[in-house]
C-alpha cells in the first residue's frame, strides 16, 4: 500500500515488472486508442485475451511463491477471502430517508446563505473566494496572527509568498478579539456547510428525487497505504448534475449518518463498531501492562485525559477531551502547553506502546522498512535520524501499523466471518467503515444478529489470528450495537467485551 514506487499496478506494466513480458500487441494497440473490442476482428482479439489470463496466471505463481518466502501468505488469504463479501456488499444499495434528506438539505441552504450575507456584511464586501482580499481582511483588518510553519518556523506562505488563506492554513488560526471569534466562528461553519452540501447533500437530494433514495458505491483493496479499505463510487448520471456523479460509501459525515435507513417495512440498521479497536490494537502490539489492566477493569481513559488537561491549565470536559485522548499514538506532540504536558504523561504511563513505536522508528532509520508483529510490511525508504534525535516519518511509522492491524485486518476478518454466517439469514451487509459494519435487519432477527456480530467480531477473530497469523491477541476485544430505523439514530448501545479465554460482559447504555 505505501510502495510508492508501485503505483502502476496494471496488468501489463507489473507482468513486465516480474520478467514476464508485456502484453502488446495489435488488439491491445486499438483498445488503448478507443476502439470497442466488438469492433476489432475476433482472430486479433482471441489471442490478446488468452495473453491476459496465461500471464494473469503466471504472474499469479510468482507473486505466490515470494509471498510465502517473505511470510505474507496470511496477508494475501484475508484479502482474498475479504473479496467474495465486499463484492455482494457492492449490490446492496445504500437506502436513503427522504423525509430526513429533504429536511436537512434545506435547512443547510438556508444557513449557507444567511452565513454569506452575514460574512459579507462583516467583511464589507471582500470577496472571499479572492485569496488576495481575504488575506488582507484577515492579517490587517482584523489582526490576526499568521499561523507558523513548523518546519521553517516562518508564516504560512503560497508560492508566490503571499500569506496563505487556504482551509487547512485558517483551520489554525487563533481569534483573540470577540470580532475575530465571530468570524472565525460563521467562516468555519459556512466552509462546513459548503462542504457537506457539495459533497454529499445535493447529491443525496438527486438521489431521493430521481431514484427512490438508493445509491451503490464500490469498495477499493490495496490502495491507502495503512491497507484498510477506500471507497469510490458507480458513476450515476442525475437530472440535477450535468455530469455523472460518483459517490463513496468510506468518509461519510457522522452528523449524516442517520440520513441512511431500511426502506423495507419491520427492517432496522443496525451498526456493529469495534470498541476503541485502535487503542487495544496498539496495547496488545506494545504489549503494555498498563493499557492491558485498564482496558480489563473499564477505567474511562477519556475522562482521565480530560483530568489530565485540567490539571496542566486547560479545563476539559470528557466530551472534549475525546478528540486528543489518542494523539500521542500517532505521533502527535499537542499544540497548547497543557496538550503538551499530557503527550508526555501518556508516554510514559504507555511505556510498552511508545518503546515498541520506537523500535519501528530506529529500524526504519536502518533499513528503510520495518516488519509489523503480524507480518505486514511498511516502506519508507530515506529516513533519516536527525541531529536531534528525531526521526523522520515517525507519524506514519507510528500509525500504519496500529490503523493496518485494527482496520486494515481484524475488522475485514469480522466482516468475513460476519458474512459467512448471515447468508441465509434476514440480514443485508451493505456499507463498513473502518472500524464498523451496517446491515439492515428484520427487526425479529435483530437479538440473534447481535450474537453473531459478538461472535464474528471477536471469538472468530481471535481464532483466525491465531490459527492464520499465528498471532495471540490477548487484549479484550470489544464490541458496540446500536439498531434503530435510521442508521446510528439511537443513544442506546449494547456494549459487548470477550476476552480470549471466552470470559464476556455485556451492558447496554
Amino acid at each position: 500500500g505505501n510502495r510508492y514506487q508501485l503505483q502502476d499496478l496494471g496488468l501489463g506494466v507489473t507482468a513486465e515488472r516480474w520478467g514476464l513480458g508485456d502484453k502488446e500487441d495489435i488488439a491491445s494497440y486499438l483498445i488503448k486508442k478507443g476502439v470497442c473490442p466488438s469492433e476489432i476482428p475476433r482472430e486479433w482479439l482471441l489471442p490478446y485475451c488468452h495473453k491476459d489470463v496465461e500471464l494473469s496466471y503466471e504472474l499469479f505463481l510468482k507473486q505466490r511463491d515470494t509471498l510465502v518466502k517473505d511470510n505474507l501468505l496470511h496477508l494475501a488469504l484475508t484479502r482474498n477471502l475479504t473479496v467474495a463479501a465486499l463484492t455482494d456488499m457492492e449490490f446492496n444499495p445504500c437506502e436513503l430517508d427522504a423525509d430526513a434528506v429533504n429536511d436537512v438539505y434545506y435547512k443547510s441552504v438556508k444557513e449557507f446563505q444567511e452565513l454569506e450575507v452575514g460574512l459579507s456584511a462583516l467583511a464589507e464586501g471582500v470577496n472571499m473566494n479572492s485569496s488576495k482580499q481575504l488575506a488582507t481582511f484577515l492579517y490587517d483588518t482584523l489582526g490576526f496572527t499568521p499561523p507558523i510553519d513548523k518546519r521553517t518556523k516562518e508564516p504560512i506562505k503560497t508560492k508566490g509568498g503571499a500569506l496563505s488563506t487556504t482551509v487547512d492554513t485558517l483551520s489554525l488560526l487563533e481569534s483573540q478579539t470577540s470580532e475575530q471569534d465571530k468570524f472565525l466562528t460563521m467562516y468555519k461553519r459556512r466552509n462546513r456547510l459548503s462542504a457537506l452540501l457539495t459533497k454529499n447533500l445535493e447529491f443525496f437530494k438527486a438521489v431521493v428525487d430521481e431514484r427512490e433514495g438508493r445509491f451503490i458505491g464500490k469498495f477499493n483493496m490495496g490502495n491507502t497505504q495503512t491497507h484498510r479499505l477506500s471507497s469510490s463510487g458507480v458513476p450515476i448520471k442525475l437530472k440535477a448534475f450535468s455530469e455523472p456523479k460518483a459517490p463513496q460509501l468510506q468518509n461519510l459525515p457522522r452528523e449524516l449518518k442517520y440520513l441512511f435507513t431500511a426502506h423495507d417495512e419491520g427492517w432496522v440498521v443496525v451498526e456493529s463498531d469495534g470498541a476503541q479497536l485502535e487503542y487495544r490494537v496498539a496495547v496488545d502490539l506494545g504489549r503494555d501492562k498498563v493499557g492491558y489492566k485498564e482496558i480489563c477493569e473499564g477505567v474511562d481513559i477519556h475522562a482521565v485525559t480530560a483530568q489530565v488537561l485540567s490539571d496542566a491549565g486547560e479545563p476539559t470536559t470528557r466530551q472534549e477531551a475525546k478528540s486528543r485522548t489518542f494523539t500521542p499514538l500517532f505521533g502527535g506532540g499537542g499544540k497548547t502547553k497543557a496538550e503538551k504536558n499530557y503527550v508526555e504523561f501518556f508516554r510514559d504511563k504507555y511505556a510498552g506502546i511508545t518503546e515498541t513505536q520506537r523500535q519501528w522508528a530506529l529500524a526504519t532509520a536502518s533499513k528503510g522498512w520495518f516488519q509489523t508483529p503480524y507480518g505486514m510490511r511498511f516502506y519508507f525508504p530515506g529516513t533519516k535520524m536527525q541531529a536531534s534525535g528525531y526521526i523522520t516519518n515517525s507519524t506514519s511509522i507510528f500509525n500504519f501499523p496500529i490503523q493496518g492491524y485494527s482496520t486494515g485486518e481484524i475488522i475485514p476478518i469480522a466482516l468475513v466471518y460476519l458474512w459467512h454466517r448471515t447468508k441465509d439469514k434476514p440480514v443485508v451487509l451493505w456499507n463498513t467503515i473502518h472500524d464498523s459494519v451496517a446491515a439492515r435487519v428484520r427487526e425479529d432477527f435483530v437479538s440473534e444478529y447481535e450474537d453473531i456480530a459478538k461472535q464474528s467480531f471477536t471469538y472468530d477473530v481471535y481464532k483466525h489470528l491465531k490459527e492464520v497469523y499465528e498471532y495471540s491477541f490477548r487484549v479484550p476485544l470489544g464490541l458496540g450495537i446500536k439498531a434503530a430505523k435510521r442508521w446510528s439514530d439511537t443513544k442506546e448501545e449494547v456494549s459487548i467485551n470477550v476476552w480470549a479465554d471466552g470470559r464476556e460482559t455485556r451492558s447496554t447504555k
